[in-house]
């Protein structure tokens, strides 16, 4: 009951849209305007190492999140199919657990033997 309304939003009802799309938009976008003007404490937050690392796989984690969770769904079966009971959030928190750390794993992998290949050749031809 209630514990599934507050994990899926249905407790906010049809207004839930707005803080799950335009508040975190609007302060990406707020975050984004701050960086191109230079404001030196958001620059300072763009060097920090881990965020450049989000950055470098975040285009493989884009890619590749739904194709790990179909051969997710493939591999265990509790993942593809619609469960009823106490069991749901276990599994729907495995699932995203799985899925979370095999999809970083996958774009690490991608930029690392695939994207950063093709940028020392284009840096290559550049040069």
């Amino acid at each position: 009951g209630v514990l599934r309304n507050i994990l899926s939003g249905i407790l906010y009802g049809q207004g839930r849209e707005i803080w799950v799309y335009y508040v975190p938009v609007s302060l990406s976008v707020a975050v984004l305007m701050g960086i191109l003007v230079g404001k030196p404490s958001l620059l300072r937050l763009c060097r920090f190492p881990g965020l450049q690392a989000v950055g470098r796989i975040s285009y493989g984690g884009y890619l590749f999140h739904l194709p790990v969770l179909m051969i997710l769904g493939g591999l265990v079966p509790a993942f593809d199919r619609p469960v009823a009971g106490p069991s749901t959030y276990f599994i729907h928190i495995a699932q995203f657990i799985c899925a979370f750390f095999t999809t970083v794993a996958v774009a690490w992998l991608s930029y690392r033997y695939i994207e950063q290949p093709f940028h020392r050749i284009g840096q290559r031809k550049a040069g």
